[in-house]
């Protein structure tokens, strides 16, 4: 788990520097610091603290962390197969899913209300 790039994402889009994450998490700015240079591991209560500063679901900022060895990967056939079947010819990442999450809990969407925004590389139009 990259909890680091997690942050990072997180605080981009909430505009956030190191410090004022720190602040709102209260949590020390270093400690930011060491987990998004890959120095340090977040305790479960950081990791709580750092997503409700977000403003963001816990499970979204583990989502964010996760990388490729992290998830139990079908077969290599199978997820090639899979992957041809879906229009623009791959899968998606965890990080594309997280930024339309991230997108329609934020500000910027405030004025939609419901939709439905298909995250699914063109599946859903075939």
């Amino acid at each position: 788990m990259d909890y680091g790039k997690a942050i990072r994402i997180g605080r981009a889009i909430a505009g956030l520097q190191q410090k004022e994450l720190a602040e709102l998490a209260g949590v020390d700015p270093s400690h930011i610091s060491l987990i998004e240079f890959g120095k340090r591991k977040p305790s479960l209560d950081t990791v709580e603290k750092l997503a409700k500063a977000l403003q963001i679901p816990d499970h979204l900022l583990t989502l964010l962390a996760a990388e490729p060895e992290d998830l139990d990967l079908k077969d290599p056939k199978e997820l090639a197969y899979w992957s041809n079947q879906i229009p623009i010819g791959r899968t998606g990442t965890a990080e594309e899913c997280a930024s339309a999450i991230l997108w329609l809990a934020s500000d910027e969407a405030s004025y939609c209300v419901g939709t439905m925004l298909v995250v699914d590389g063109g599946q859903a139009s075939i």
